[in-house]
């Protein structure tokens, strides 16, 4: 299946902080919240895109869910929400 979503890719590279993975703590409550994501099965999500590829890009349903996720949870760290949720979508944001 080709379906059309937006790349998301953690370990894209940038001048500084080298990389997304870096923004946050290694406890941080985000990254339980992205490997749990991880772990679910999203079939269902994906059964309502278009199996060609075409049509606009769409955000790929482990960030939505990981977002939905990490909000009901309340992050009560000490880094900035836009970080976090950067991190999150790793570096996409909404067109």
């Amino acid at each position: 299946m080709a379906y059309n979503f937006r790349i998301l890719d953690r370990d894209q590279m940038y001048l500084m902080p080298p990389r997304l993975k870096e923004w946050l703590p290694e406890d941080d409550l985000a990254w339980f919240v992205m490997d749990a994501v991880s772990q679910v099965d999203l079939k269902k999500f994906h059964s309502r895109y278009r199996e060609d590829g075409r049509g606009n890009a769409a955000y790929d349903p482990s960030m939505m869910v990981s977002l939905l996720l990490y909000i009901q949870l309340l992050h009560g760290g000490t880094v900035q929400p836009a970080v976090l949720l950067l991190t999150l979508f790793g570096h996409r944001r909404p067109t």
